[in-house]
């Protein structure tokens, strides 16, 4: 009987160890779990915040050709010819040349307005372009386009025009002689009656 005494007691002991041991352990470790899981569930969560925001910032970077409202000088397009004929300077090594034409300059408007990025699409000739790009990033900022409801960048297309005015004409006597004498010429073969 001591012996079935004790070994109850022994059993009974070991239980209470290993229950006391068990709710001890195992307590620290499932909070310690729990710990484990929130963190990795934050983790996750900072992961998936940070690939939305470089997606999102993926998306900003794009250049848009066509959107929902294309970016406008401010004024619109009157107000940008405008501009454009008060700022653009026809070359002076290209009066006595005579050479007249367009060169098409393409920029990006980007999400602040600002422009960046010109390229010459259609040249004229190095003066020429060098100039109309020189007018262009000139210009004040531009209202941004908006795509979806977003701010965006946008690629845009402007052709800008050198012609002769009069007043260049008449500072070279001997281009106001030329062009006098093809003028003539013009209206010499208008006058002929077929």
């Amino acid at each position: 009987m001591k012996w079935e005494i004790k070994s109850v007691r022994r059993s009974v002991l070991n239980t209470l160890v290993r229950v006391f041991c068990f709710g001890f352990i195992v307590m620290p470790l499932q909070l310690s779990a729990t710990n484990v899981l929130t963190k990795s569930a934050i983790v996750k969560t900072e992961l998936k915040s940070q690939k939305k925001k470089k997606k999102d910032q993926k998306i900003d970077n794009k250049v848009y050709v066509v959107v929902d409202s294309m970016p406008q000088f401010d004024g619109g397009i009157i107000a940008l010819t405008k501009y454009l004929n008060q700022n653009v300077k026809y070359p002076e090594e290209a009066i006595t040349k005579r050479i007249e034409g367009k060169v098409t300059v393409q920029f990006i408007v980007n999400q602040d307005g600002s422009l960046s990025d010109p390229e010459v699409i259609r040249s004229l000739e190095p003066v020429f372009d060098k100039e109309a790009v020189r007018a262009i990033m000139s210009m004040p900022n531009w209202k941004p386009g908006i795509h979806k409801g977003k701010v965006v960048r946008v690629i845009y297309t402007i052709p800008v025009s050198f012609y002769l005015s009069e007043s260049e004409i008449n500072k070279i006597p001997a281009l106001k002689d030329s062009i006098k004498a093809r003028y003539d010429k013009i209206v010499e073969v208008e006058d002929l009656d077929f």
